[in-house]
Formats: C-alpha cells, sequence, structure tokens
C-alpha cells in the first residue's frame, strides 16, 4: 500500500488529535473561529473514516467537551443536532 496524505488529511487528523487529547482550548480556536469554517470542517468529517459516521457534536460530545463548547457548535449549525 502507497498512502498519500493531503493537507486535508492532516487537517481532519488533526482535528480529531485535538478531540482526543481534549484540548478545547485550541479545538474552539481553530474550529469555531468563524461560522463558516465551522460548517466546512463539520461537513467534511461527518465521511471521514476515523470518525465512524459521527458528526463533529457527536465527537465532541463523546470526547466530553465543556457544555459552553457544545452549546456554540449548536447555535452555529442547528441542524447538527438531528443527526
Amino acid at each position: 500500500y502507497n498512502i498519500i496524505l493531503d493537507d486535508y488529511d492532516y487537517s481532519i487528523i488533526a482535528l480529531l488529535n485535538l478531540i482526543q487529547v481534549k484540548d478545547w482550548t485550541m479545538f474552539q480556536s481553530i474550529v469555531l473561529s468563524s461560522p463558516s469554517c465551522f460548517k466546512a470542517l463539520s461537513a467534511s468529517v461527518e465521511n471521514y473514516p476515523e470518525f465512524n459516521g459521527m458528526t463533529l457534536l457527536h465527537a465532541v460530545v463523546r470526547g466530553n467537551a465543556p457544555l459552553a463548547l457544545v452549546t456554540e457548535m449548536m447555535e452555529i449549525c442547528p441542524k447538527m443536532t438531528t443527526a
């Protein structure tokens, strides 16, 4: 196998790592820096294998993110709560 990772892959892997290590400050400063950034990342991770079909909201809740961060995500993209 020859696996080629592009910048997109590295970005998603870095995002997953932030959730795993519970670096919520960095997560918030990157992912929630703008609503458009958040929506783009949210749409991207749903089909990424490492997220196992979870939405970004599911992933952070599973990672025990602070309630304020979860609330901010839901305010930016309320449709995520129905996934």
